[in-house]
């Protein structure tokens, strides 16, 4: 087992001198926005992003205003494959952030040692970061409003022009930008996550009326939503919860 060091910052820092580690070294930004540099090179650090310094990299931390991070340090020089800086950046859940919390808490609870657990927390969050740098990386605008999207699709009044509110670009560019990452505008995704909840709901059995199913859903009008709904089903809300909540044969609901 290789041995780490884990901590956090303890109150908001502005910058954070230059220096070297023998292993790789993951940092984590919780919040703040800046620079980390890497000998010449220069790389964007914002809350939910994640750098990982190869071994002997002199490299330093400073931000606009303040920042507040999470870091691992490890004495595995092979920890990742390559000497080149990586980069993440954490999803919408947080998922990587809650691995890093996870490891922090069981590290000081355990008097800085490193239990079966412990390490196979970190063992498991180099995977899920290994298995991110060998995928294309999606523009973080495009990230921007998939998650904007997955967070307020069952709200009715939630529209496209909401993401654009927070993001430097104008509609046309989000959509050309949103269709060439996920291969959907943005107004087909928003559609197609509220659909796929109707199908979840109507599959749950017969309690709830098409009108509920379609106001959860995000849709205020139930007619519209029966439309959209047989467009990309084939089948109207009805017919759909009757076949899930009826299979022939007695078989099971799928």
């Amino acid at each position: 087992m290789k041995n780490f060091v884990l901590g956090k910052t303890l109150t908001p820092l502005a910058d954070f001198q230059g220096h070297t580690h023998e292993g790789w070294e993951i940092i984590l930004n919780i919040s703040g926005e800046g620079y980390d540099r890497l000998g010449d090179e220069v790389y964007p650090f914002f809350p939910g992003s994640i750098l990982c310094v190869p071994p002997k990299v002199f490299h330093a931390k400073q931000a606009a205003q303040k920042f507040e991070d999470i870091y691992i340090t490890t004495t595995d020089a092979h920890c990742f494959y390559g000497q080149k800086a990586l980069t993440a950046q954490d999803d919408e859940f947080k998922s990587l952030e809650n691995i890093f919390r996870l490891i922090y808490y069981y590290y000081y609870r355990d008097s800085q040692t490193i239990s079966p657990a412990t390490e196979s927390l970190f063992q498991a969050l180099v995977q899920l970061l290994s298995a991110r740098f060998q995928t294309k990386s999606i523009h973080p605008y495009a990230l921007e409003a998939q998650r904007r999207i997955i967070e307020n699709f069952t709200n009715p009044e939630f529209t496209i022009s909401e993401i654009l509110e927070n993001l430097p670009v104008c509609e046309d560019y989000l959509r050309k930008l949103f269709q060439k990452e996920f291969h959907l505008t943005p107004h087909e995704y928003l559609v197609k996550q509220r659909i796929e909840s109707a199908k979840s709901l109507l599959g749950m059995g017969p309690q709830r009326t098409i009108s509920q199913v379609a106001l959860s859903c995000g849709f205020y009008d139930a007619h519209y939503f029966s439309r959209v709904f047989k467009k990309l089903t084939g089948v109207s809300p009805m017919q759909y919860q009757k076949v899930r909540n009826n299979p022939p044969n007695g078989s099971e609901n799928s």
